[in-house]
């Protein structure tokens, strides 16, 4: 039979009844597995409780106002601010959230660096090599700089869909991806101006403006299942990948790769140790 998802007010009265103790909330269970794994080899350094967030039996009016765990848990983390409980922490993706407006800026709330965890695996030197390795003869620089540029357009017609119309449904990128692995911009941009509602030049005005406020770091405006998508499409459509590549396959190669990263490295690990 399988184990009951805990509610809300079990998670709060854990957390009540554990004055001293710190608790960190992640989004779901590869966010805590990756963490755990990382508190663990530095005991010394770090006493934490990481818990997932199981967010399927929360309460009614939480889950009707967000659909997916990171909604919710930032909404639960504004009634422990309420409830003056500070002994816990939530940290969720940042996603797109710095481009659109709709960061919260909150003292039990961390985002981490880049837009999903899985970036944290690949620093721009070896993304090109992961990438590489799901190739049968190696990715040349082109078709890498291709797949990061499909990246982005994609990226800019997310960002301006959550400007414009969240319910919109975008368009696969693989039928706008030649044998070269050349993608057509401005086919996909027509398209998805029609969808949101926009003319082509209305959505051209937006997209230049998303991308000027672009990082120079992709790893903060390309959600990593967008460069996954993308990736996929670009290799299968050049003939590039590996027989046995599918989205398993991928997600197993990054999940290991989160595992071995060190994570004590970057800026988001050490705001804990001033906790």
């Amino acid at each position: 039979m399988p184990i009951p998802r805990r509610t809300s007010a079990e998670f709060l009265a854990q957390i009540k009844l554990n004055p001293r103790s710190r608790f960190i909330l992640f989004e779901g269970f590869l966010d805590k597995g990756v963490f755990d794994a990382n508190f663990e080899a530095q005991p010394d350094a770090y006493s934490y409780a990481i818990e997932e967030f199981e967010h399927e039996q929360f309460d009614v009016d939480i889950a009707a106002r967000h659909f997916g765990a990171k909604g919710r848990l930032v909404d639960f983390l504004a009634r422990l601010r309420d409830a003056g409980i500070s002994n816990a922490r939530g940290v969720v993706d940042r996603d797109h959230d710095f481009f659109i407006e709709r960061r919260e800026r909150k003292k039990n709330l961390k985002y981490h660096e880049y837009t999903e965890l899985e970036w944290y695996a690949f620093p721009p030197e070896s993304l090109r090599r992961f990438l590489s390795s799901l190739t049968r003869r190696g990715l040349e620089q082109p078709l890498f700089d291709s797949i990061i540029e499909t990246s982005k357009i994609v990226s800019i017609s997310q960002i301006a869909r959550s400007i414009t119309d969240l319910s919109a449904q975008l368009p696969n990128v693989d039928g706008f991806i030649d044998r070269n692995g050349v993608f057509d911009q401005a086919r996909y941009d027509a398209v998805v101006a029609q969808i949101l509602g926009l003319t082509v030049l209305q959505y051209n005005d937006l997209s230049i403006s998303i991308r000027n406020q672009m990082p120079n770091d992709f790893r903060k405006a390309i959600k990593f299942k967008t460069l996954k998508e993308c990736a996929l499409a670009v290799l299968k459509k050049t003939g590039k990948s590996r027989a046995n590549l599918n989205d398993n396959w991928f997600d197993q190669a990054v999940r290991s790769a989160l595992y071995l990263a060190n994570f004590q490295d970057f800026l988001f690990w050490r705001q804990f140790s001033r906790w």
